[in-house]
């Protein structure tokens, strides 16, 4: 009897739950559920421009993170790089190109394949270390762009309580180039500031490849509070009813 009761509790506070009216829901008996999900994923995207009032949810993008350290690589990179105040712009103009999910009542595996033709991190940075062999000092602010990268997510999570709980999230960066702009580096020598940036733009493909786990790593949480946030506020059925 009270299981009964409890059950019918639930059902009703899920039923209570008012998603907006433009809100995208897919159904995870669908069979072209990949697509549903990947044309959903591209208009929640736009609705985190300026937040989801109706589920509580402010404005999540740009994605902004506090604090962010990237260690050192394991080959060129021989610096420790903190970032602060870090804003990744582009994120609501990934192209979606392909969703693979697999939906049970219990559980759901999603991986997202997507392109931005500019994905741009901006941030002031603390640096002290070497970079091939060179003397990399300096604080101030920094822009790190991805042109033309494929961007992957993937995620899983299971379901608790009714609600989405997310356990893995991995993201993959893999850009044709990086562009990268570090001012005041020495003091605000113009010389020798001018001569590592060009140095460091020549060699972007080892210098990021051989830390680029710490910004997926980074990239990753932050797009992991985010998504969890909505989670929390909407039950697995509502997001994908049956």
């Amino acid at each position: 009897m009270m299981k009964t009761f409890l059950m019918g509790l639930l059902v009703a506070y899920v039923a209570a739950v008012d998603l907006p009216p433009n809100f995208p829901i897919c159904k995870r008996q669908d069979p072209k559920l990949g697509e549903c999900v990947r044309a959903a994923t591209v208009e929640v995207a736009l609705m985190f421009l300026k937040g989801i009032p109706e589920l509580k949810l402010g404005k999540a993008l740009p994605l902004k993170i506090e604090r962010m350290s990237v260690e050192e690589g394991y080959g060129i990179v021989q610096v420790v790089q903190h970032y602060r105040n870090v804003e990744i712009n582009g994120i609501d103009l990934l192209t979606v190109q392909r969703a693979d999910v697999t939906a049970t009542d219990d559980s759901l595996n999603l991986t997202l394949t997507c392109y931005g033709s500019e994905l741009r991190l901006e941030a002031d940075y603390d640096v002290d270390g070497h970079v091939l062999i060179l003397p990399v000092v300096g604080n101030g602010r920094c822009t790190i762009t991805l042109i033309n990268a494929t961007v992957t997510l993937e995620m899983y999570g299971v379901v608790e309580g009714g609600y989405l709980q997310i356990r893995a999230l991995k993201i993959t960066l893999q850009p044709k180039l990086v562009k990268l702009r570090y001012d005041n580096l020495f003091g605000g020598d113009p010389r020798m500031g001018e001569e590592i940036n060009h140095i460091l733009n020549e060699n972007w493909s080892d210098l990021f490849h051989d830390v680029k786990h710490g910004y997926e790593e980074a990239i990753a949480q932050a797009i992991g509070q985010v998504v969890q946030a909505l989670f929390k506020q909407v039950p697995y059925d509502k997001l994908l009813p049956l």
